[in-house]
């Protein structure tokens, strides 16, 4: 597998992900990132705790099956060049390149999609509680 065809896979990836981002309404879960969340190759890209988790968990888990066929495609592709870990570390660093060439439309998703969502909702709620409470 070379870095065009992962390039091309984490594009649909993302294409699908930014339809589920642009649906995507507050609060939103706001609970700690999961572990599966923190290691992601999405963290290279962006601070994933700096979004709900619920909308980060949808892009995350679909990279982390990404990061499994590309793992899986390199070691048969390959199958006595390399010790398992390093077309592991290989795989994941296919993906993150992948991301980090698409990381002004992420970001721009983010923004766009989430964060101004977000802002929006905290602004509704802080004015509610001071019509509420004073």
């Amino acid at each position: 597998m070379n870095q065009t065809s992962v390039d091309d896979f984490t594009a649909t990836i993302l294409s699908t992900w930014y339809a589920v981002a642009s649906q995507w309404m507050p609060p939103g879960d706001t609970n700690p990132l999961c572990v599966t969340c923190f290691r992601s190759p999405v963290m290279d890209v962006v601070d994933v705790s700096d979004y709900p988790h619920d909308v980060i968990h949808e892009l995350v888990v679909p990279i982390g099956i990404a990061v499994e066929h590309v793992r899986i495609s390199l070691a048969e592709e390959h199958p006595s060049d390399a010790a398992p870990a390093l077309v592991g570390v290989t795989a994941r660093q296919m993906v993150s390149t992948s991301l980090l060439g698409r990381s002004d439309e992420l970001h721009d998703v983010l923004e766009n999609c989430i964060r101004y969502r977000m802002d929006d909702f905290i602004t509704l709620e802080l004015e509610h509680n001071l019509l509420k409470y004073g």
